[in-house]
């Protein structure tokens, strides 16, 4: 999230979703965002009604018409106004995600000078180091915690039109810009109620914007993702920003000797681990054709024996992604899958040697980086052939609509994606169970 010169850098036009009024209209994300509502009102609330809004009429800011009740009985009705920033009494610009009301009806007129404009800022928290040990099955008494805060804003002016003698749920979808940033847990400040505060940022511009088209709903697709390759490798560095990755596994530590004979050697008993960090300006995401890559450049790698480092390597690594969707069967329920698979691009590939305490600068270690990235799938995948690293959309909250799990594209430095969905639970999503969730059906190393 910072460039060279230490500013706090935001890519505000970063990613964008576009929701079909059909997946809109579902019991579990109305029973979800009347909890919200409910925690945040401190009152009883139902929403009856979630569809987008009726845009027709120039000016209107609105992107999700919401309907509710209020204590059991108390109807409520206006459109939604999604937007990242507001000025504060002093005349500050406070950043987040802010949400006003405009076609109210009378009670909802009340409620909006009641409560209106509401900060709905979600920062979702992690530590890397358990996030890292719950994937390599150890522990760790160090923490390294980090912020993402989404940065959403309506975007109206790309909903459409929709004709007012057709159903608005059937042809309209809502559409929500924004971008995520990240930012380290010391450098974060939290308000008096325990909530994260918004960093201040500075905006960084994109060359090109996303190209909004291809992730429009239709009759197949109801929710459609767009990602820029921007905004994903500032994510990703961020994340890795001071974090040491110390693996001990026997199954990958096995494949050294094959590329390092001398480690063959080693005597009986001794403990073997390699401790890996990451360049966090180092990783860059490439979505400019139809093949995503993903290059780290510099990446550390520390052999220890015992309690002593032998030797260190910095490694320039270029990968292909091989990224997809499927639909698998868990428990008699058909889930969405996002699937992730590696392959080295050898000729982009270099090793380096910075310092050895063994005696290994003499052996051929030009591939190595190669071989332990070609034996990840046997090494880190399910066993049964199947992908390296899997996602679980569906305990994510996104359930499928039938057997095509969508699509995935890439071209112009954005990553889009089309689903097809029965329904979306946006708890599943946002809440604790649904970190976990990510976290416990990621394949494990």
């Amino acid at each position: 999230g910072k460039d060279t010169n230490g500013m706090n850098l935001l890519v505000r036009e970063g990613l964008a979703v576009m929701v079909g009024g059909e997946l809109l209209d579902n019991e579990e994300l109305k029973d979800a965002l009347g909890g919200m509502i409910t925690d945040m009102l401190d009152i009883e609330v139902s929403v009856n009604e979630l569809k987008p809004a009726n845009n027709k009429n120039l000016g209107k800011e609105g992107v999700i018409k919401l309907g509710l009740k209020a204590l059991g009985f108390l109807p409520v009705t206006g459109d939604l106004i999604i937007t990242d920033t507001k000025e504060t009494k002093d005349g500050e610009i406070e950043r987040g995600i802010f949400i006003d009301i405009e076609d109210a009806n009378p009670l909802g007129a009340l409620v909006k000078l009641l409560a209106f404009p509401m900060d709905m800022s979600m920062p979702i928290e992690l530590d890397m180091v358990e996030l890292i040990s719950g994937f390599l099955g150890g522990g760790g008494d160090e923490t390294l915690v980090k912020y993402i805060f989404p940065n959403l804003y309506g975007l109206p002016e790309e909903m459409p039109d929709p004709d007012p003698d057709t159903s608005l749920g059937e042809v309209a979808y809502t559409a929500i810009g924004g971008g995520l940033y990240v930012a380290d847990g010391a450098d974060v400040d939290i308000d008096p109620s325990g909530n994260a505060i918004f960093p201040d940022v500075s905006l960084f511009e994109l060359p090109e914007s996303l190209d909004l088209d291809k992730i429009r709903p239709d009759e197949t697709y109801n929710m459609g993702l767009a990602f820029s390759q921007y905004n994903l490798s500032q994510v990703l560095g961020a994340l890795v920003d001071g974090l040491e990755i110390p693996i001990s596994n026997p199954l990958i530590l096995a494949e050294i000797p094959i590329a390092i004979p001398d480690l063959s050697n080693t005597s009986p008993g001794t403990s073997q681990k390699l401790v890996i960090s990451l360049n966090p300006n180092g990783i860059v995401l490439d979505l400019r054709a139809s093949v995503p890559r993903l290059m780290a450049n510099d990446v550390c790698i520390q052999y220890i024996q015992g309690a002593d480092a032998m030797w260190e390597m910095s490694l320039d690594i270029s990968l292909i992604l091989d990224i997809g969707l499927t639909i698998k069967d868990v428990e008699g329920v058909a889930h969405i899958f996002l699937d992730l698979n590696l392959e080295p691009q050898s000729e982009y590939i270099h090793t380096h040697v910075m310092w050895d305490n063994m005696g290994i600068g003499w052996f051929d270690h030009s591939d190595f980086a190669d071989i332990l990235v070609t034996a990840l799938p046997d090494m880190l995948g399910d066993g049964t052939g199947g992908p390296l690293y899997s996602v679980d959309l569906s305990g994510l909250g996104m359930m499928p609509k039938g057997s095509d799990p969508g699509i995935i594209d890439y071209g112009d430095g954005s990553c889009f994606l089309k689903l097809a969905l029965e329904s979306f639970d946006v708890a599943g999503l946002l809440g604790d169970e649904g970190l976990t969730c990510f976290i416990n059906t990621a394949t494990a190393f």
